[in-house]
């Protein structure tokens, strides 16, 4: 299973990093960062087949494909912004963790605004 790859290797970059902390602290940010680039780019590996699992339920439902397109990009950017957000904390920058977490949560707000939209079209449609 590639799951178990991915935390083994995840267990391993922990326990360099960990070491690293003590030897040399600039190593091991780095080797953080790196460490945290190479589980998202395994993890996105995953995700192959999922795009066409959303398209066939698209259709399923008769759910327009831009409302599920919009759906995994809101989704998508929920992601990034915890991955950022857990790394600058990780560099001890809570504060400015804080305000990119604000920002991804405003971001997230204006791009639900087509969603809310197409609920109220469909529940004016359904009511009348």
């Amino acid at each position: 299973m590639e799951i178990v790859k991915i935390c083994i290797i995840a267990v391993i970059f922990g326990v360099l990093i960990v070491f690293l902390r003590g030897v040399n602290p600039e190593l091991a940010m780095l080797t953080l960062v790196s460490s945290a680039g190479i589980i998202l780019f395994l993890t996105i590996r995953l995700f192959n087949g999922v795009f066409s699992v959303f398209e066939r339920l698209s259709q399923i439902s008769g759910v327009s494909g831009d409302v599920i397109g919009l759906i995994i990009k809101i989704t998508v950017v929920c992601y990034i912004v915890e991955f950022s957000v857990g790394a600058i904390e990780d560099f001890g920058l809570k504060s400015l963790a804080d305000k990119l977490s604000l920002m991804g949560k405003l971001v997230i707000l204006g791009m639900s605004v087509p969603l809310l939209e197409n609920l109220i079209n469909v529940i004016v449609s359904v009511a009348g």
